[in-house]
Parts: C-alpha cells; structure tokens; sequence
C-alpha cells in the first residue's frame, strides 16, 4: 500500500486468506433421529469440515463425543473402533439421511433415520 511499505499483492492475498479461512472454519449443525421405542435415538451433530470432526450429542445417553471424520462430496463418514464395539456412521450431504452400522461383541446392526439442519440459539457467552 502507498506509503506504508506493505506491497499491495501481500495485502490482498491476506486478505484472500482470512476471507478463504472464515468460509472453510463454518460450521453445519444437524439435528438427526433413529426411529424406535421410546422415541428413538436423537442426535445433535456439529460438522466441522475445516478440522475434518464430527461431535455429536446423544440426547438419550447425555454422551458427546468428537471424532475424526471423512468429508466426501456426498458423504460424511467415521467409525468409532473399540476392543468390544464398532461403528461406522455416515450422513448423506444428498438427501441428510443418517445410516449407523454397527458390530457390538459379533451382534451387527443397521440403522437409518433422517437429519434437518439446524440452527443454533444465540448465546450468551
């Protein structure tokens, strides 16, 4: 810039990059259920592709958990392996379908249930 001794292509590729940075640091929030008994299985997700995580809330087992995920073109996907357990979830980013595959001591299960995006309430701190 003129008179300051900053070139004007270094200001405007920091410009570029924090621009770039704010829309990739976004997040998406979706609130998904699994039908059953009882209601089901509820679940708040907070999609952070910048950082490549998932954390999630289970209403019905006051749980959060975050981990690393795969976001695809149309899907996002990440398993959760244990000594006991596994799971493969994924969200379609077509038609915000949830799918939980799982292996729990050698019993398999799938479910399938259905997002809506959400917004969050604003918070005070």
């Amino acid at each position: 810039m003129k008179g300051t001794g900053i070139p004007v292509a270094l200001v405007a590729a920091t410009l570029a990059l924090v621009s770039g940075n704010a829309l990739a640091s976004k997040l998406t929030y979706l609130s998904c259920t699994i039908p059953g008994e009882n209601g089901g299985r509820n679940f708040d997700f907070t999609l952070d592709e910048a950082n490549s995580t998932v954390s999630f809330y289970v209403k019905e087992a006051n749980a959060t958990n975050t981990e690393k995920a795969v976001f695809g073109p149309e899907t996002i996907t990440w398993t959760n392996n244990d000594k006991y357990f596994s799971f493969m979830r994924t969200i379609s980013r077509v038609d915000l379908s949830f799918t939980e595959e799982g292996d729990v001591a050698g019993v398999k299960s799938k479910h399938v249930g259905t997002c809506q995006l959400k917004t969050p309430k604003a918070r005070k701190f």
